[in-house]
């Protein structure tokens, strides 16, 4: 039986977490297959609010030891990241273990994670627990193969306003409520919802609308 899952861990788990929180910017890791034993990763940047500010950021953090521009030009640049060490929690790279999507937002890192059964699941929570890493697992499908994730990289804060939205007919011609309605649904307030909203839709157009002008990467 197929489990998928998706978990999330703080932000500052992972290099460059620090820097997406710093410098309000969103990754998406790129799959690649490895074949020189190195400790690498490519990530592609979705959106940001100052790329140079991003770099720099990331160059500070002692737990990274290098990160190459591959494309800055892109409307999403690619990077490589090479770390100083293997991030925690190991057991994510479990040969039983497929992590289909990675994507780190200034609150937290998002993973799509596939296995046969539960126990890579269990181990890598184990894993988390004892590194006093906090493992949340936002969403578990035991029995879908083909369960959909938050696939644009959105907080559970921004995917909770753009449902309220569209549930309350904020999107409707006339509209038929208001942000202020919204942020008491939510429990927070209008700007606040306001600000959740702009932040998933500019996710949104990001990952699908420009994301289809980018040629794959070699």
């Amino acid at each position: 039986m197929t489990i998928v899952a998706d978990v999330t861990v703080p932000t500052s788990t992972i290099p460059p977490g620090d820097a997406l929180r710093e410098t309000d910017t969103y990754v998406e890791f790129i799959r690649h297959v490895p074949v020189d034993g190195r400790s690498h990763q490519y990530l592609r940047v979705t959106d940001t609010a100052d790329l140079d500010a991003f770099e720099t950021a990331v160059d500070d953090d002692d737990r990274v030891g290098e990160l190459v521009s591959i494309d800055r030009e892109a409307s999403q640049p690619l990077y490589r990241i090479e770390w100083e060490a293997p991030p925690p929690c190991p057991s994510l790279h479990r040969s039983d273990l497929l992590i289909e999507r990675a994507n780190g937002t200034p609150d937290e890192w998002i993973f799509r994670i596939r296995a046969t059964d539960g126990e890579p699941l269990r181990a890598v929570q184990r894993d988390c627990h004892e590194r006093d890493v906090r493992f949340n697992v936002r969403r578990l499908d035991r029995s879908s193969p083909t369960a959909i994730s938050d696939r644009y990289g959105l907080t559970s804060g921004q995917r909770e306003a753009l449902v309220a939205a569209f549930e309350e007919g904020f999107f409707e011609i006339p509209r038929e409520t208001n942000l202020v309605e919204i942020g008491e649904k939510l429990g927070v307030s209008g700007q606040a919802a306001s600000e959740r909203l702009r932040r998933a839709e500019r996710r949104i157009i990001r990952t699908t609308v420009l994301a289809e002008s980018d040629p794959p990467p070699h």
